[in-house]
């Protein structure tokens, strides 16, 4: 390949143990990924930056060109609007024909309007973006090929994909996998994963115990306070405390802390995992995750805020009041912003959904379930209500209709649920969603109402009436 030399990227060091030790194909697969970062960052951020060089070069000379066509044509057309309407029409036909070969290469990227070509940037910019991406692609495939097909050393110059392929302990794939996830800045491996796959049902038994386990979350939590808390009290207003701790660690080369630190990311990869096994199983383990997320958060802010209780009181028993409802503000804050920055429910959420709807007909029977059998609906899920509404809608039936439209009554976020409605595309939902907004139009928001109206029109609806109403109250 142009400009790199196909070489052992693992350099040889001496390792005591025997090949066959259980420790060394560890220390070598920690190796090997760091290998993998670095030839990511040396390679990949290097054909990137070429390639958005002449790309930039490229745009501006595009959009010049096109720019210049335009002008030429409206100057060719500027007598066409003073035309009766028939001769407008035919003179503006002509031209158009009698330049078609010559602007062929840009006419995607024009609109029309009043009989007038006005040139779309922000499609141009679209398309100029949708180009970038293509080619990322492509460039991460290079780097990555280049990557598992390099020789490793102290193997017999395996490569790196014989030496994933030869690995048959799924208790040591399962290891090297939790490594991965924390330590590799792309996504895990493919091969990696493939291999998993190859494990079977036991290989879906291994993640769910193994990778879909709280602990990772809680281990997180441990050790971000231990490095935090003492920041936290004497710098009560830094917003960026977790940050630091990160790069601290990461620069005293502390890798059990650092890795540590990101352990919540192995049950992201790990519900990304099982999307690959397409049964029930893998849909329940998602679910039931999720689920026990929600409740370790809860604990934990629970925890949170009865740590603050005791220690204002302590200040107050001791007199120590200095700054103390400055402090007492910011632990809320930073209790809040220390969730959502460090382990986002929404990511988690995100993940779950997308790995749902990849799974597919499979996830319907338990979403529903689940959500029908919901007592109280959490923010969690939404995005179960997400994933069934996509899927469902080549699978309707009675049942799902019927979860569906409870979760809209019951569940606080009516623009999600109102939104999931119209996915599933069953008409009968729009008296529910006009009635909605009726029932509540005086105190509905703008935001709200929109999103209700496409939703409706959606399903084959209209509530125009309501938003003129809705418009010529907020007039008065």
């Amino acid at each position: 390949m142009e400009g790199i030399q196909e070489k052992p990227i693992i350099q040889e060091k001496p390792i005591i143990q025997e090949k066959s030790d259980r420790e060394f194909i560890l220390a070598k697969a920690r190796e090997i990924l760091d290998a993998y970062n670095e030839l990511f960052y040396e390679n990949f951020e290097k054909r990137m930056a070429d390639f958005m060089k002449d790309l930039k070069k490229e745009y501006k000379q595009m959009k010049k060109k096109i720019k210049e066509d335009l002008k030429k044509y409206h100057e060719a057309n500027k007598h066409s609007k003073q035309s009766s309407e028939h001769v407008h029409t035919h003179h503006h036909d002509h031209n158009h024909e009698h330049d078609h070969d010559h602007n062929h290469h840009y006419h995607d990227d024009i609109d029309y309007h009043d009989h007038d070509i006005q040139f779309d940037e922000d499609l141009f910019d679209d398309l100029y973006k949708v180009n970038f991406e293509r080619r990322m692609i492509e460039v991460r495939e290079t780097v990555y090929n280049l990557w598992k097909q390099a020789p490793v050393s102290e193997l017999g110059n395996k490569s790196v994909e014989e030496f994933v392929y030869s690995i048959d302990d799924l208790d040591l794939l399962i290891e090297i996998l939790c490594i991965a996830a924390v330590k590799v800045n792309e996504d895990i491996p493919e091969m990696l994963v493939k291999k998993l796959y190859s494990f079977g049902e036991e290989g879906i038994e291994k993640v769910i115990a193994s990778m879909l386990n709280e602990s990772h979350i809680a281990d997180s939590f441990s050790i971000r306070n231990s490095i935090t808390k003492g920041s936290l009290r004497d710098n009560p207003h830094e917003a960026d405390l977790l940050d630091e701790a990160n790069n601290r660690i990461y620069n005293e080369n502390n890798i059990e802390d650092y890795e540590k630190l990101r352990s919540y990311i192995i049950p992201l990869e790990g519900i990304k995992i099982l999307s690959g096994w397409k049964n029930e199983k893998s849909v329940k383990a998602i679910i039931d995750f999720l689920d026990r997320l929600h409740n370790l958060i809860k604990q934990y802010e629970t925890d949170k805020k009865n740590e603050g209780t005791a220690d204002n009181e302590e200040n107050r028993s001791t007199g120590d009041n200095k700054n103390h409802e400055d402090y007492e503000h910011s632990e809320d804050i930073h209790e809040s912003e220390d969730i959502k920055r460090f382990i986002d429910p929404d990511l988690f959420g995100e993940t779950a959904r997308d790995a749902l709807i990849s799974i597919g007909e499979p996830a319907i029977g338990p979403l529903t379930d689940v959500l029908t059998k919901a007592v109280e609906y959490y923010d969690y899920h939404e995005y179960l209500a997400m994933a069934l509404a996509y899927i469902a809608r080549d699978y309707k039936s009675e049942e799902i209709y019927a979860c569906l439209k409870k979760m809209f009554r019951k569940h606080n976020n009516k623009i999600v649920m109102a939104d999931c409605l119209a996915e599933y595309g069953d008409g009968r939902a729009i008296p529910a969603l006009r009635g909605y907004i009726e029932k509540n139009i005086n105190n509905v928001d703008a935001d709200t109402l929109y999103s209700f109206k496409l939703a409706i029109e959606e399903l084959g609806g209209n509530i125009d009436d309501v938003v003129e109403y809705y418009l010529s109250k907020e007039i008065q």
